[in-house]
């Protein structure tokens, strides 16, 4: 047994759907000093929403792998940034790729919420403007008090909040709307149960909308099958937008649509770019809450944490 090891403690809730209530059966309860005395089985707790995971380049798979931005280089795409237009990737170790993308295949329109607020009766509204080209969304939300972690998805089916990845295939996201584990490109509202909020005063929640894909290959495919088909590059390009909050409560300072900044607004300013205005320490806080989040379930299962 490792020295850092804690002793399982808590118990983590997982609720799912879109309803003023939590449907009959639910929280799912799962009791991490149970479940590490064998009382009670891991097997099939943690569902994830089904899907095949997309393999993009990787240093571990490509000998060839690049990226950017990179350690050299922090140079990012600006807000107003646009895609639409002819691209061009060169390097010493790859074939130059030209393609062009138009209109439609431009970035995925950010994702603006417009109602986030706490009924009466104790759920929490969740409401978007509809996304351009956006083909399915996702909710999901995490929180707790004291040593219980309260997890919640937009899923019908059970899936726990941390179950969705940055990005789906284009079959897999039409299956998931078609049943129901990923809402449907018309939908654009979704209530979190009270029971949720009750559970979780503070919880988070995260708002996504998945895009489609632009594919492309060079040379293009031959017209007669008997010729092999020597691709040189294939370029894949992938769409998604997303937002998040403090759940059913507005926030200082941030408009209905804003969303939680990455640690690019921590980066120092390069050269003829204007300095970042201060922090916004509420801001910071809640930034340090989201980051938290992402370690709280190794804590809670007694995994040593950095």
């Amino acid at each position: 047994m490792p020295p850092e090891y804690r002793k399982p403690r808590g118990k983590m809730l997982i609720f799912w759907g879109c309803g003023e209530k939590a449907r009959p059966g639910q929280p799912y309860v799962i009791d991490f000093a149970n479940m590490a005395e064998g009382k009670q089985n891991p097997a099939g707790m943690f569902r994830g929403i089904d899907y095949r995971a997309m393999q993009p380049p990787s240093p571990g798979r490509n000998r060839t792998y690049g990226e950017w931005p990179n350690e050299k280089t922090r140079d990012l795409v600006p807000a107003r940034g646009s895609l639409v237009g002819a691209h061009a990737v060169r390097g010493n170790y790859s074939p130059e790729i030209n393609f062009t993308l138009g209109a439609e295949q431009d970035f995925l329109a950010p994702l603006n919420v417009t109602t986030n607020q706490k009924a009466p009766g104790g759920w929490a509204n969740l409401g978007w403007a509809a996304v351009p080209q956006a083909r399915a969304y996702y909710a999901s939300a995490m929180g707790g008090e004291g040593e219980t972690m309260v997890m919640w998805s937009s899923s019908e089916t059970q899936a726990t909040a941390f179950s969705n990845p940055d990005y789906l295939s284009q079959g897999d996201i039409t299956r998931l709307v078609a049943s129901k584990a990923l809402m449907g490109p018309q939908t654009t509202s979704c209530a979190v149960p009270k029971e949720v909020l009750e559970a979780a005063p503070q919880a988070m929640f995260q708002l996504v909308a998945y895009g489609g894909e632009a594919n492309f290959v060079h040379p293009p495919r031959p017209e007669d099958p008997k010729i092999a088909w020597n691709q040189e590059w294939a370029v894949k390009v992938r769409y998604r937008s997303a937002t998040g909050g403090l759940l059913g409560q507005p926030m200082p300072g941030m408009g209905p649509a804003a969303s939680f900044a990455d640690d690019e607004d921590d980066r120092p300013a390069r050269p003829g770019q204007a300095q970042q205005p201060p922090k916004d320490p509420k801001a910071e806080r809640r930034k340090a809450i989201m980051r938290g989040l992402g370690g709280a379930v190794g804590g809670a299962l007694g995994v040593p944490v950095p």
